[in-house]
């Protein structure tokens, strides 16, 4: 697994948190930047820290930082779902309006970033404009530092006439690295390029924000689009802290195509043919690790760069088009290096560390370009039978005041039937519980499509939330590898650090509608299974 290391996060002595986003920056040797507010989590101390714009897909507000790696499952604020009537429509707040007690930054106090406020279905959405321009346009490191370079989506692909409604060919550059083309990113690309309301939305971008101490932007029309979101809540105000799914766009197109100088048809190899690899053994691709260094911004060229996973986004495109690969039968005209044919297999026990670049391309520069690749989301719509259990959490989040709960939904790992359910990845819900005076407690919960019994899964930790995300990986994969069921000998790996606590049928009935009585009924139960003490001693009896 390709894993990223932040250099200047993992200097720090402790955890952190990204808590807010201070604007844009440019340096004149290394580009533009992005001035990051960090917490860290056991002290509470705020600390500013300049990074490469490259990051900033990356840079969602809440996400946490263990010795400089993205942790995955621990992200702050609780998942929201909201209706927004029109995007376009928002009222541009100073981030000094934040209500008292929303989103305290300690004895700071104001601020100039921008908010969006949205008025919608479950009250008011205050959005960071900076969070919906990430969402909306900064899919990889490519995109973001093309932001605020006038012209520079002429130069990722070639500029055409078109008529909207027309079938769309994209032809992409060069200078757009061909691994990130899957259809996801075509789509975003395609949008992004070709809709007239979004691509004024993103040369306001620079437009707004050069020479301002702010980053601001004209945000494009998109009629009644739902939002799934993570997010903190007082009362009926919600901020924002990571868009994660938006509807209610539309493809400019009819269909849509694309190539690539890279995209040549290659001849298949021959059957009993010998493969590339390591002379005299068949060896697997080493694990590879990549750290980011600070100073280290600019890359040398694009070509052949790794790319990485990250969080994931939902486009929501209402309509579905054709999308279609245009293959050249061309060879290029110089070869790009390959594999090693031969020479000894390397070492499998320790991963590679190799220091990397997600900033712009420098002249001078030699450090390893890296890339970062869209993938989907989870819509409310896919959470079927866990809406539930969802709403339940948000919940126990209010009748828990003392207690910090976050909560995210992710997709089953791929490699068994149990990992699918009506041609899609199946969704799990994961809730954790942490304060001062308990110890870390996640809550697992399986989407249950195909009326597949499964009970809920509560993890109890011995110990601070270091092994936090190793434990809910191993559980996803075993669940998975043991066909729907819970895995014993994944508890036994673990038993010295967590106890299991399987709680089945804690939400009966999931199929059927529910009232607001019901969930207030399912939160008290949960709480007192899982032995949270303001309801061992009958609080909210």
């Amino acid at each position: 697994m390709q894993r990223l290391t932040i250099e200047t996060f993992e200097r720090e002595p402790e955890p952190l948190e990204v808590y807010w986003l201070a604007g844009l920056l440019r340096h004149p040797e290394e580009g533009w930047q992005v001035r990051t507010v960090v917490r860290g989590t056991e002290s509470g101390r705020f600390h500013m820290h300049t990074l490469s714009i490259g990051l900033l897909p990356l840079l969602t507000l809440g996400s946490r930082f263990e010795k400089g790696q993205l942790l995955q499952y621990q992200s702050a604020g609780m998942t929201g779902f909201a209706t927004v009537p029109d995007v376009a429509k928002a009222e541009e707040l100073g981030s000094d309006a934040l209500p008292a007690g929303l989103y305290p930054f300690g004895e700071n106090k104001g601020g100039v970033q921008r908010l969006l406020r949205y008025q919608t279905d479950i009250g008011t959405l205050l959005v960071p404009t900076i969070e919906l321009i990430r969402f909306l346009f900064v899919h990889n490191k490519t995109l973001a530092n093309a932001l605020m370079q006038p012209g520079s989506l002429m130069t990722l692909h070639r500029q055409q006439d078109f008529q909207q409604g027309a079938p769309l060919l994209l032809h992409f550059s060069s200078e757009m690295p061909v691994r990130l083309l899957n259809h996801a990113f075509v789509q975003e690309f395609a949008w992004l390029a070709y809709d007239q309301s979004a691509r004024k939305s993103w040369e306001s971008v620079y437009g707004f924000t050069i020479g301002k101490p702010y980053v601001s932007f004209m945000p494009p029309h998109i009629p009644d689009s739902s939002w799934t979101f993570r997010g903190v809540q007082l009362g009926e105000i919600w901020l924002v802290l990571e868009l994660t799914h938006v509807s209610g766009r539309q493809l400019p197109c009819q269909s849509l195509s694309f190539s690539h100088p890279a995209m040549v048809h290659r001849p298949s190899v021959p059957k009993g043919s010998a493969s590339i690899g390591y002379k005299g053994s068949t060896v697997e691709r080493r694990d590879r690790q990549y750290k980011v260094f600070e100073g280290k911004n600019c890359s040398r060229t694009n070509q052949h760069q790794p790319v990485l996973p990250i969080s994931p986004k939902g486009s929501g495109f209402s309509n579905l088009v054709q999308i279609k690969k245009i293959w050249s039968s061309i060879k290029p005209s110089v070869a790009g290096k390959g594999r090693k044919k031969t020479g000894d297999a390397p070492s499998q026990s320790v991963p590679m560390v190799e220091p990397a670049s997600l900033g712009q391309q420098g002249a001078n520069a030699n450090v390893l370009p890296i890339d970062l690749q869209l993938l989907e989301s989870v819509a409310w719509s896919q959470l079927g039978t866990l809406e539930s259990m969802a709403k339940t959490v948000q919940l126990m989040a209010t009748m828990l005041p003392d207690m910090r709960v976050s909560m995210s939904f992710c997709k089953l790992p791929l490699g068994g039937m149990f990992s699918m359910t009506e041609r899609r990845q199946r969704v799990c819900l994961i809730a954790l519980f942490n304060s001062k005076s308990v110890r870390p407690v996640v809550l697992l919960d399986v989407e249950r499509s195909g009326n597949h019994a499964l009970s809920t899964l509560a993890i109890s930790f011995n110990k601070d939330d270091d092994s936090i995300e190793a434990v809910i990986q191993s559980v996803l994969k075993g669940v998975v590898s043991n066909y729907g069921r819970w895995s014993n000998l994944v508890e036994k790996d673990f038993f010295d650090m967590c106890n299991f606590t399987r709680l089945p049928r804690i939400i009966p009935h999931r199929d059927k509608a529910f009232e607001n009585h019901h969930v207030w009924k399912w939160a008290v139960r949960l709480c007192r299974k899982l032995n949270f003490p303001a309801f061992v001693r009958g609080r909210f009896s």
